[in-house]
């Protein structure tokens, strides 16, 4: 996809709508029971990654505590 707004904008009307599947999360004693989501499903190295993300790390760094987490995936087997 372009970078130019424009061009994107333009190329949105070419695209092939296609189905995605949504994610669900049932939740125990908790209201509303479920919820479903779009946004950041993954299995593997990320799913691992943010996994092990530290809060206090992600709090007080930001965007620079995911760097972090990827960087000591490196070597890791």
């Amino acid at each position: 996809m372009s970078s130019n707004l424009e061009t994107a904008a333009r190329d949105l009307l070419t695209y092939t709508p296609e189905r995605i599947s949504v994610g669900h999360l049932h939740f125990k004693n908790s209201n509303p029971s479920s919820r479903h989501f779009l946004l950041m499903a993954g299995i593997g190295l990320d799913a691992s990654m943010i996994y092990n993300l530290s809060a206090p790390l992600k709090t007080n760094l930001g965007k620079i505590a995911y760097w972090i987490a990827a960087l000591s995936h490196i070597g890791a087997a």
